[in-house]
């Protein structure tokens, strides 16, 4: 997983958002520079998943949204675990954790027309969500801003182990997601005739 911390803008203009693109694709690109440290506060020194890297490729070539975050998602099996202790998984169990990637749009026409078609991509697969971020606050100046968290696979909100054909089950899906979520942004790439 890599990723920025946000600071959260209330408006910007096409020019602020453009510089903020680039800022953040070339920190997020060249594995966070020392001058880039300086400018937006790392929380990962990790590459980007490769089970995303496709995804968050082309949402960056978008010219109304930037990637911010991105995670593929994971499944965990006791196999899997250099060293198992007692909280991992039982020899037939699971731990999976949601994949997610977190973006910015300019508010233009055509990124609410692309948040409008994803909600309903989302919509279609039970362990798929969007949420307006930051999520979860009462203050007013941070309703409606252009900030998303993207989430696919389903985990459990108790973090419980499931059984190792669930989480195959879980992976399928969130695959699944991912070739209409890759469908839906070739469309937004295509030239407007």
């Amino acid at each position: 997983m890599r990723g920025v911390e946000r600071v959260f803008y209330s408006d910007t203009s096409q020019e602020d958002f453009n510089t903020r693109k680039k800022e953040v694709l070339n920190f997020l690109y060249t594995k966070g520079k020392e001058e880039d440290l300086r400018k937006l506060s790392e929380f990962n020194k990790g590459e980007i998943d490769d089970g995303v890297r496709d995804i968050v490729n082309k949402l960056n070539e978008l010219p109304f949204l930037y990637t911010t975050l991105a995670c593929g998602g994971h499944k965990i099996t006791r196999k899997s675990i250099k060293y198992p202790d007692a909280f991992s998984p039982r020899e037939n169990e699971a731990s999976y954790r949601s994949g997610g990637i977190h973006f910015e749009t300019n508010k233009s026409t055509e990124s609410q027309e692309f948040i409008k078609r994803l909600k309903k991509l989302v919509n279609q697969f039970e362990g798929a969500t969007l949420y307006n971020r930051p999520f979860k606050t009462d203050q007013e100046e941070y309703q409606n801003l252009p900030y998303f968290a993207l989430g696919f696979g389903k985990t459990d909100k108790n973090n419980k182990n499931i059984s190792i054909s669930e989480a195959g089950d879980l992976e399928i899906e969130r695959e699944e997601f991912k070739k209409e979520f890759k469908k839906l942004i070739k469309e937004f790439l295509q030239p407007k005739e």
